[in-house]
């Protein structure tokens, strides 16, 4: 699992695109992605999950997004891009989405 915090927008994006394929290239079957301790995402972050999530579909990996605050929420809302990605909640973390 890796956790964002704090802004990801197009100073950050770059930084948690590496960390993500880093984690798609080390052999785990699962990623998921906590996005509980973003304060502001912009498009630029946005198509850097949207990268991951795809990256991992092609890899037959699954990729999971732990929903963030309303603000992030939004974000995948007026984009409708919400719909394209996995969305699951504390719980399913250990649990394994199961």
């Amino acid at each position: 699992m890796l956790a964002a915090h704090g802004e990801i927008d197009i100073d950050t994006a770059g930084q948690l695109g590496q960390q993500m394929h880093k984690l798609l290239e080390s052999g785990f079957k699962r990623v998921v992605l906590d996005l509980r301790g973003v304060t502001f995402i912009d498009s630029t972050g946005l198509h850097v999950i949207l990268d991951a999530s795809a990256s991992s579909d092609r890899a037959g990996i699954e990729f999971a997004i732990v929903q963030g605050p309303s603000l992030v929420e939004r974000l995948f809302e007026l984009t409708q891009t919400g719909s394209a990605l996995r969305f699951i909640d504390e719980r399913e973390i250990e649990t394994g989405g199961h």
